[in-house]
């Protein structure tokens, strides 16, 4: 049987070119965020990746890597750890970041939930955000908010993606 009902994914490709999705450049949007990081003065910038077996955080760490390069920061793969796209990963991220004799002056977190659990770990320690590390986001998520001081951090235009979504169908 053919289903005949549209079938339309945001954010997600499928292997198959004929089956339609409407998708955001996570690489160049991530390339963004650390090349502003890199313009701020950073040149030791931590990594808190989300889940690798998901085209999202593969993505961003494409453009995480993309910026280093760029500016010949050569990647160091001590500074990158998964974080699993959630609040208790990003702090355990960071506090094993932490527990290496590793500097770094920023961290670019893949979410908004890593970025507030990284930012916990460092001020456990007494290091304030920004005037010690800093610290940007992605997804503008809406806990995103609550964060002091503000969190720098990247909107994906979900409502726009979905809208679009709805037009193709």
């Amino acid at each position: 049987h053919r289903i005949t009902i549209p079938l339309i994914t945001i954010n997600r490709r499928f292997s198959h070119p004929s089956l339609p999705c409407i998708t955001f450049d996570q690489s160049g949007a991530a390339y963004m965020m650390v090349r502003h990081l890199i313009h701020q003065g950073h040149r030791n910038i931590v990594c808190i990746a989300g889940d690798l077996d998901t085209n999202s955080g593969i993505e961003r760490l494409k453009g995480y890597k993309k910026a280093l390069a760029e500016f010949d920061i050569p990647f160091n793969p001590a500074l990158v750890e998964s974080g699993h796209n959630c609040h208790l990963g990003g702090y355990q991220a960071c506090q094993n970041i932490i527990a290496q004799p590793i500097t770094f002056t920023a961290i670019f977190a893949c979410s908004d939930e890593m970025a507030l659990g990284a930012q916990k770990a460092l001020q456990e320690i007494g290091l304030c955000v920004p005037s010690d590390k800093s610290i940007a986001g992605f997804d503008d998520s809406p806990v995103a908010r609550y964060s002091t001081p503000a969190l720098t951090t990247i909107k994906v235009p979900i409502k726009e993606m979905a809208h679009s979504a709805v037009q193709m169908a």
